[in-house]
């Protein structure tokens, strides 16, 4: 099977996250190191958002971060949503947690 262009930048990215590991450096410098390992050629069109969805994935989400099904997507869109008084439909009976008429929806 092929290579994609996700897996070619999981490999670059995974081996310059070991390296800085061994090295002891610090978060800014291992940005800087992945940004400056990037394979491909001119950043852009598909290869670089391939890029960038990797840097993503293996850089800033962490296994708590990730998107789970009938969740908002950005933190304050959750924040949001709760506030306007809705629940993960999971958590609750409802779709809607129970308002009194003196709280008014935001």
């Amino acid at each position: 099977m092929a290579e994609t262009w996700k897996d070619k930048a999981r490999d670059v990215i995974t081996a310059v996250m070991r390296g800085a590991l061994a090295d002891d450096v610090d978060r800014a410098e291992l940005l800087r190191r992945v940004d400056a390992s990037y394979p491909f050629g001119p950043r852009k069109y598909y290869p670089y958002q391939a890029w960038l969805a990797v840097r993503k994935a293996l850089l800033f989400e962490s296994s708590d971060d990730r998107a789970e099904p009938n969740r908002a997507q950005h933190p304050s869109e959750a924040r949001r949503m709760r506030q306007a008084g809705y629940v993960d439909m999971f958590e609750g009976e409802g779709w809607m947690q129970e308002q009194s008429d003196s709280e008014p929806l935001a």
